[in-house]
């Protein structure tokens, strides 16, 4: 995750990353849940 942020920052695009692991929500810039067919911004 580390690596693939810094090639989001260097390269100054977006990285759109699905998982269910929690620990990775620390490293987001964004977090958007998807429950239900709603989509809600933490």
């Amino acid at each position: 995750m580390e690596l693939l942020r810094a090639v989001v920052r260097s390269e100054h695009v977006t990285a759109l990353v699905a998982t269910h692991d929690a620990t990775l929500l620390d490293l987001a810039d964004r977090v958007l849940e998807l429950s239900d067919g709603e989509i809600t911004e933490h």
